[in-house]
């Protein structure tokens, strides 16, 4: 993937001592909600994306669909530069616009929405 234009969270983590990719967390978190929900394929949202990396994971990790929203013009094409890289534009929607804005208008119900506002 290339570099998201804001630090964000593909670096790898600490967790209790444990080093572990946030990815890999990531990973056995939707692996839990398939489960509860009793789905194999779920619909994701990705606010604030970025480089679009947690909504890219969740679809090599078998989500069925995933939006992806970030005001930034530069997230955007980042995002919409590694679907294609990775072979997902398929399978995605992509959105210039706030997350509040997207989520008034937004009738598309998901199983997960991940939220990473810059900080």
């Amino acid at each position: 993937m290339e570099e998201d234009p804001r630090f964000l969270t593909e670096q790898i983590v600490t967790y209790l001592g444990n080093k572990r990719s946030l990815l890999h967390f990531l990973g056995t978190g939707l692996e839990q909600v398939k489960k509860r929900l009793g789905k194999e394929r779920l619909k994701a949202g990705d606010l604030f994306s970025g480089s679009g990396a947690l909504g890219i994971e969740a679809l090599s990790r078998g989500c069925e669909h995933c939006v992806f929203t970030d005001i930034s013009v530069a997230a955007v094409k980042l995002t919409k530069s590694n679907l294609v890289r990775a072979h997902f534009e398929d399978k995605a929607e992509v959105f210039q616009c706030t997350a509040l804005d997207f989520l008034k208008q937004c009738k598309t119900k998901f199983d997960i929405i991940f939220i990473d506002p810059p900080y």
